[in-house]
């Protein structure tokens, strides 16, 4: 489907259309389709009250989502027209005094307790999946630190060690085995020396 086609669709459709496609292809891929990118797509579904769920590759509606754009426009014209908003605190009490709060910092305040359980579910999401993870630092060998002559000894090993260590050197084929034995059990002795 062409750029003009697609935006002829009403929003509805729009979302069937990409859920459909982003079943065999790509998120990103799917939006060059339709004359546009990843970024301005996610805008554009987030202005409508749609959000991607990249799990799941489905666009669903979101509920919570407030329409940024139309609420700051209608915020402007209040502006313009008078001081009073009816919804919204004026002032708040703190230890018995009156405090006056700036019109930008009171929407900050509002919008972000409009979006408290929207931050509170990610948060949480985050932490169930990122709980046991250790950022895996980049291979680096200095040889320069074994800078000797080699020499050749014979270890009795688990198959399974060993398996993960073939592995390895296979996905480091830059580095010779000897060079990846020697950082790894120079990495030992140095944490457990003493």
């Amino acid at each position: 489907m062409n750029k003009e086609k697609f935006n002829k669709l009403k929003i509805e459709d729009q979302v069937k259309y990409i859920n459909l496609e982003i079943k065999t292809k790509e998120f990103e891929k799917v939006c060059k389709s339709v004359g546009s990118n990843k970024p301005a797509m996610i805008k554009k579904l987030k202005n409508n009250g749609y959000v991607l769920n990249a799990t799941k590759k489905k666009i669903e509606v979101y509920k919570q989502v407030p329409n940024i754009h139309k609420a700051e426009t209608q915020d402007k014209s209040k502006e313009h027209k008078s001081d009073i908003n009816i919804h919204e605190p004026k002032e708040i009490v703190v230890h018995k005094d009156v405090t006056k709060i700036h019109p930008k910092t009171q929407k900050n305040i509002i919008e972000v307790s409009d979006a408290k359980d929207r931050i509170f579910e990610m948060l949480m999401w985050y932490e169930s999946k990122h709980k046991n993870v250790i950022e895996m630092p980049a291979l680096n060998i200095e040889k320069s630190k074994f800078e000797s002559e080699i020499v050749t000894r014979a270890f009795r090993l688990h198959k399974k060690v060993l398996d993960w260590f073939m592995t390895l050197a296979e996905d480091h084929p830059q580095y010779k085995q000897q060079d990846l034995m020697s950082q790894a059990l120079f990495e030992f002795v140095e944490r457990y020396r003493k």
